[in-house]
């Protein structure tokens, strides 16, 4: 289905994400959003695009059907094995005793610390503002 037409061209998500072939790509969808469709419609596409490349196996699809669109713990536990293996990473480094990832050691920054702006490097006076217009 063209979900992004116009009257230039006509495209859809599953075409736009084949364009990655033969890179490795795991595609994460779940079953509240339209990738709960993406198992059935757009992957098989995708993995086809992929197998023309002989890249078949560097394409996975972890769908989460009775989950919605967010970073959870299931989506996450789904791409470590996947980019380990296609980054060449040591999985070992992050599991614990019986092989399950160990996200213990993860500390969530807060966002004012990884902003470059702030009170001892301040915005610059002339820097161009979000929703503001640039002079002609």
């Amino acid at each position: 289905m063209p979900i992004h037409k116009n009257r230039n061209h006509s495209t859809s998500n599953a075409e736009i994400a084949a364009l990655a072939a033969p890179r490795p790509q795991l595609i994460i969808t779940d079953g509240e959003d339209w990738t709960r469709h993406m198992p059935d419609i757009g992957f098989p596409y995708i993995k086809q695009v992929y197998e023309l490349y002989g890249a078949g196996n560097k394409v996975g699809n972890a769908h989460f059907g009775n989950e919605g669109h967010n970073h959870g713990t299931s989506k996450r536990m789904a791409a470590y094995p996947f980019l380990a293996e296609h980054l060449g990473l040591d999985l070992g480094k992050v599991q614990d005793a019986e092989g399950n990832i160990d996200e213990s050691f993860v500390v969530a920054e807060r966002r004012s610390d990884m902003l470059v702006f702030g009170a001892e490097n301040p915005y610059p006076m002339d820097a161009i503002k979000p929703n503001t217009l640039l002079p002609k």
